[in-house]
């Protein structure tokens, strides 16, 4: 990687989604920017954040855009005319409406798609396609004339929060403009920065090959002591008709409290909020498919052992990690039914749901075991005690890909824009045609030798991580409620941000003189 025809200097426009989550990083940011680059900033924000931003955080060139107010719109006028707009942009952005754009909006597509019907999602208002088009089409128009008019050189935007988000950050990416978002990195108090709109690996893979190789890291550092000894009466406990009683108790509190306040606040209950009937719901779902999965799960794991697998946890959903990042492949059965069709004889699927159930009926479990070769193991028997015994391991965008890396297993990768993608181990799904190549592959015999080289790759991709990331330990993302951080923190982010930023601008230029 030579960025030798990229200045040093920074972003002098950048457009900035701002989240209460990451608050307090860009509220550092962005003075030690303007200070540093002479940065100003067009910052996208909920109602209720635009008074404090304007106040606290911006200065006189600055300008918040509230981003409740960007996304009112109406019916189109003429359907018919909408419908060729949205189909043209769809062109012109190189983007599918439906599965690259509504499918991310969670409370939207949740209606739509049947990936977790039971999910808190799923039942709130629904708008009418002509009316979603149509709000595509004018959020391209608007982002499309502000990047131009105000000289945006930089986005920091996480596309999944609203039609607008989607729209700012496909614009920006079609005219070369670099994107990225406040992201974890899946190594202890790191945090990071998305290359491009979605969390691809080029910027991993390109720094992955200057840093030295590490020694494997030692299995008793990611192998939790205790294996399957699980806590089951906690287990069980979890959906216990007590614990489901007190939950639907704490929800009907909340969104009575929810209620009174958006009353007060003079906003129609039920615009903002995801509706209380769809909560209690799942979680009277959830204690449902919680008990049956805890007696029908395998807890014994020799019992799972007899046989060679391939382990594939469920991921959340919805969730960024399945309706973004594997889009192209966001239907979880579909997944699971076809590795275990394309499973040579002798080889088992062992499936595992996530300890915090999502909204997945329980026909979705019982039709997947009707296939002889796929066993459900108990929701809590650790996942990487069965990633450390597999043959190989199946992912559609999880941690477990990494930890898999670590242990030396062989890594079924199902999504496109999966940061550790470009990893030797890796073998990539881009289609279910060549599904039964691929797990041939990643069940053929290794040599402890080739085992070593995987272990090694995985230790060097946690020090590429630590690379380019920086440690923020206690913040928000990482599950903490720290709210300030040092100035030599908010610069190790700067440094972050700006390695990420002027890996793009190089990466358009080589893209560019391609071209030429």
């Amino acid at each position: 990687m030579n960025l030798s025809s990229v200045n040093n200097e920074g972003p002098k426009c950048v457009l900035l989604l701002y989240q209460k989550i990451w608050g307090w990083l860009y509220e550092a940011l962005i003075p030690h920017m303007r200070n540093e680059f002479g940065t100003r900033f067009i910052i996208l924000a909920p109602a209720s954040a635009v008074l404090h931003l304007n106040t606290n955080v911006c200065g006189p060139e600055d300008e918040v855009i509230d981003l409740a107010a960007l996304e009112k719109s109406e019916e189109p006028a003429d359907t018919s005319a909408a419908m060729k707009e949205g189909a043209r942009n769809e062109e012109r952005y190189n983007v599918s409406y439906l599965r690259d754009l509504v499918q991310q909006l969670r409370t939207i597509s949740a209606n739509y798609l049947t990936h977790s019907p039971m999910s808190n999602y799923s039942v709130s208002h629904i708008e009418s396609w002509p009316r979603i088009v149509n709000r595509l089409n004018l959020m391209f128009d608007y982002f499309g004339n502000l990047l131009s008019e105000r000289g945006v050189d930089l986005v920091i935007c996480r596309p999944d929060i609203a039609f607008s988000t989607l729209a700012c950050v496909h614009v920006a990416a079609a005219r070369g403009i670099p994107v990225t978002f406040g992201k974890g990195v899946r190594y202890k108090d790191y945090l990071g920065w998305a290359c491009g709109p979605y969390a691809e690996s080029d910027y991993l893979a390109e720094t992955f090959k200057t840093i030295p190789e590490c020694e494997p890291t030692p299995r008793e550092e990611l192998v939790p002591p205790g294996g399957s000894g699980l806590r089951w009466s906690q287990a069980r406990r979890r959906y216990s008709f007590f614990n489901t009683a007190r939950e639907v108790l704490v929800q009907t509190i909340i969104h009575t409290l929810f209620l009174f306040k958006d009353i007060r606040e003079g906003y129609r209950p039920g615009t903002r909020r995801l509706s209380y009937s769809g909560a209690v719901r799942q979680l009277l779902h959830a204690r449902k498919v919680g008990n049956w999965i805890d007696s029908h799960g395998e807890t014994d794991i020799e019992a799972i052992a007899s046989q060679p697998y391939v382990l594939f946890l469920l991921p959340q959903e919805p969730e960024f990690s399945i309706q973004s990042l594997c889009r192209e492949f966001p239907h979880t059965f579909t997944v699971a039914q076809q590795l275990a069709l394309c499973l040579p004889p002798g080889t088992r699927l062992v499936i595992k749901e996530h300890s915090l159930l999502t909204g997945r009926r329980l026909s979705f479990y019982q039709d997947l075991l009707r296939l002889p070769n796929v066993v459900l193991a108990h929701r809590l028997v650790s996942g990487i005690d069965l990633a450390d015994r597999s043959a190989a391991v199946a992912t559609m965008s999880g941690t477990t890909g990494v930890e898999a890396t670590l242990l030396g297993k062989q890594v079924v990768l199902i999504g496109r824009h999966i940061e550790y993608g470009f990893l030797p181990n890796i073998q990539r799904v881009r289609s279910f045609d060549n599904l039964p190549e691929i797990m041939r592959e990643a069940l053929r015999e290794r040599t402890d030798a080739e085992i070593e080289a995987v272990r090694r790759a995985g230790s060097t991709y946690r020090a590429t991580v630590a690379a380019i990331s920086y440690s923020a330990p206690g913040t928000p993302p990482l599950n903490g409620d720290r709210q300030t951080i040092t100035d030599a923190e908010v610069g190790d982010a700067i440094k972050a941000l700006l390695g990420n930023y002027r890996f793009q601008k190089w990466q358009a230029t080589q893209q560019k003189v391609a071209t030429q």
